[in-house]
């Protein structure tokens, strides 16, 4: 295996031990370092493809050329410590005769200066919010208060040039994010490069299999042990997480550790069906049989033990289309495999049961949760995601073409954000582990999302180089790449109903598991129809 594929293995595994990604900053720039070192390797190891290499990167040099332009095109002004005390808040206050409003303010704009210098992002998503409160509670009509708030409003407003590429603030934080979030979109066209046999792509994936098998198993001891404690570090006593009851393994947000466990779970089905076909009735001797069988035990154990209700349904969804996969395959002898099918289903409805089980609580939490929405869906009241995405698509209409710049969701929601997000949102103020509740962090849609972020047509020429891929692992005669392909395909259904992306390793082996599959179907094709 050459130099680049084991450190970009390397890198990957150690990513999905160190919280995801978010453990600490150097991780993300590790990586950083790892994808630009692999690209000027491979551009200086194969000088007669860098036309081809290239194009691979086309849409990821297009997103780096909107994020360099946004940058370059802020839509806000960061207020200093300075600006705020020239606004002279007292003089409008002294002019207000209802108290209600100026305590109201005060506290605003208290929180806003609390954090101004660290995160404008957060600071001028305060300020929105603060704004939809005001109307909200006090309508529109003239008074000193709403006076401060319109000045306020006019000193962060840049006035961006206009048909360019825009983003709320030119800061080194969208520096650092943007550089992050590129090398961590090109991983998966390195993988797609540097892996050269098919010898290669079995051996990564099946390390990727029985990675994703180890934290399942330190997922499942952390939460058989654990006990809730105010100084107890939650993940492997060295990082804390936002919410206690939802983090799992190295995850802080269970759903996240899902998607990232559904990637690893089919890439480890993947490999032993691979294992199976091939063994010619010496399946004893495959070595890598019994550890992938673990692994594959351990993550259907964990899924549903970590409390993720849309992994659940997923890994559902997924398992259906899976063995759907293979019975179009040995559809000429479906009778003779039907054993295995059915025993696959058993085994996967055994180890369901056995995990629900382990933890009685998370189930019970599970199944009132889901009643609670479907009693509310028969009220005619929606699940707050249905409002988040109208909200989305009401800002992607706003900004079709270039969007709101990479990032800026959490900044400018409240301009978008509907009354009814609002009054949901605030319900759990008083239960909160973090301040500002009503503020949204993401939109729990990441097309959506990032449409909005970054424009229309940009995301038509995303979604080209996948279907791309499609066209080449379809046209394989091996059906390794397929299978494999699921893993991607849990990754997107997540994708559409959460924002598993922002949790570094799960971009991180999605596109992974992409190259892997289109470079092992290219490798499959006749010399003819290949061109390397």
């Amino acid at each position: 295996m050459n130099r680049e594929s084991k450190l970009l293995m390397s890198v990957l595994i150690l990513t999905s031990w160190a919280k995801g990604g978010l453990g600490h900053p150097i991780n993300l720039w590790i990586v950083d370092f790892i994808v630009l070192f692999s690209i000027l390797s491979l551009l200086l190891n194969d000088k007669k493809r860098r036309k081809r290499f290239v194009l691979c990167f086309l849409p990821i040099l297009l997103a780096c050329l909107h994020c360099v332009v946004s940058w370059t095109n802020p839509s806000y002004r960061i207020i200093s410590q300075e600006d705020i005390k020239k606004i002279d808040f007292d003089q409008y206050f002294s002019r207000e005769t209802n108290v209600e409003k100026i305590e109201t303010l005060r506290n605003g704009f208290r929180n806003i200066a609390v954090v101004q210098d660290k995160d404008p992002k957060l600071a001028l998503a305060i300020f929105l919010d603060l704004k939809n409160q005001f109307h909200d509670k006090y309508g529109q009509a003239n008074s000193p208060c709403l006076d401060l708030i319109e000045l306020y409003e006019d000193k962060l407003i840049n006035d961006p040039i206009p048909f360019l590429p825009e983003t709320p603030f030119s800061d080194n934080a969208f520096i650092y994010s943007s550089i992050h979030f590129i090398c961590q979109l090109a991983f998966g066209v390195i993988i797609f490069l540097s892996l050269r046999t098919r010898r290669e792509i079995r051996f990564f994936v099946y390390l990727m299999a029985i990675n994703g098998g180890l934290l399942a198993l330190a997922g499942i001891i952390q939460k058989l042990n654990y006990v809730p404690d105010d100084d107890l570090k939650e993940i492997f006593g060295i990082w804390d997480t936002p919410e206690p009851r939802y983090f799992f393994s190295s995850f802080t947000y269970k759903n996240h550790w899902a998607s990232f466990a559904l990637m690893c779970l089919f890439a480890s089905l993947a490999i032993l069906y691979q294992q199976i076909k091939n063994c010619r009735g010496k399946i004893i001797h495959e070595k890598r049989l019994i550890p992938t069988i673990f692994s594959v035990c351990l993550i259907i154990v964990a899924i549903p033990y970590s409390g993720s209700r849309s992994g659940l349904t997923v890994l559902l969804v997924c398992f259906v289309v899976f063995i759907c996969r293979i019975l179009l395959k040995i559809r000429s002898d479906i009778y003779k495999h039907k054993i295995t099918v059915l025993g696959s289903s058993l085994t996967l409805f055994l180890l369901l049961c056995f995990s629900f089980s382990m933890s009685r609580t998370t189930s019970k939490e599970m199944l009132n949760n889901s009643l609670g929405q479907y009693y509310d869906l028969k009220a005619g009241k929606p699940p707050l995601r249905f409002a988040l995405w109208q909200d989305l698509i009401r800002q992607i209409r706003n900004t079709p073409v270039w969007g709101s710049g990479f990032d800026s969701y959490r900044a400018i929601n409240p301009l978008y954000q509907s009354k009814e997000i609002r009054i949901q949102r605030s319900y759990g103020i008083e239960f909160a582990h973090r301040n500002y509740t009503p503020l949204v962090g993401h939109g729990h849609c990441d097309l959506l999302e990032y449409t909005s972020e970054f424009g229309i047509p940009l995301m038509i020429i995303f979604f080209i180089y996948p279907l791309l891929c499609l066209r080449t692992i379809f046209r394989s005669p091996s059906e390794f790449p397929i299978l494999l392909l699921i893993s991607c395909l849990s990754f997107l259904l997540f994708s559409l109903v959460d924002f598993p992306s922002r949790t570094p390793v799960c971009l991180l082996l999605c596109g992974a598991m992409l190259g892997a599959s289109t470079k092992y179907a290219k490798l499959t094709l006749p010399e003819g129809n290949r061109k390397n």
